[in-house]
Order: structure tokens, then sequence, then C-alpha cells
């Protein structure tokens, strides 16, 4: 039963990270259910875009108040560029209750530019000869 009358895209960078286990899940809405929504849900767009707003923090906050029938409440952010969008939710992450594997693969999904750099160095390609 979710409460939005539109459905609200979550950006491709939250994605990097898995939601919760239904049982996390179910927690966290008997938690909404009890105590209400403590943080917004936040919703970011890039300065000066023409795109509605899409979920950057909260997807799983976002789906245990459509499960509840409790309001959600947003916050919306506007970014610089995409790049501070990946670093917001890379920062966001840290809270998280994920595994150090989790996390990394998040990171990777999130900066791919930066490990295919990483691979490089590390299979010696800057000491190549021409």
């Amino acid at each position: 039963m979710n409460m939005h009358s539109t459905p609200i895209a979550v950006h491709p960078a939250a994605q990097a990270y898995r939601m919760m286990t239904d049982e996390e899940l179910g927690s966290l809405a008997a938690s909404i259910a009890d105590n209400g929504l403590r943080d917004p849900i936040i919703l970011g767009k890039v300065k000066g875009s023409t795109e509605q707003p899409a979920i950057v923090d909260g997807r799983n906050r976002d789906k245990a108040c459509g499960m509840t029938g409790v309001q959600p409440r947003f916050e919306v952010i506007e970014f610089e560029d995409e790049d501070a969008i990946r670093a917001f939710v890379k920062d966001r992450s840290e809270r998280r209750d994920i595994s150090k594997g989790q996390r990394a693969m998040g990171h990777a999904l999130l900066f791919p530019d930066a490990q295919k750099g990483r691979q490089g160095q590390e299979k010696g390609a800057g000491n190549r000869r021409v």
C-alpha cells in the first residue's frame, strides 16, 4: 500500500547497495509504525536538470512506509553533478549495516572508472613499452 500518487524513481547510485532482507524490512516497518518516520527520504537531482528528483537515500524507509501506510516525508537536495550524488550515496553507505564485501561492491558500482585505473596499476600497465 504505497502512499505515493506516482512512483518515485530510485537514482542508479542508490541501487549500488542491497535492499534490506524481508526480515530487516519487517523490523523497520514495525519501528516506523510504532514511532513514525524519523529520517526523511532524500531525493536528489543535479542543479539545472529538468528530470524529477530521485531517491538517493531511503529506499528501504520508502518501502516500509508503503507497507505500514505511514505518509513518508521527503527532503530534496540539489547536487552540483552526478559525481556529487555518488559521493553522497557513498557517505551514507558508511552508516549501513552491510558487510565489508557488500560495501566494497557498492563502491565499485558507484565509481567504476576508479576501479579500472586501480586494476591497470596493479597489472603494471604503466610499465609497458610501446
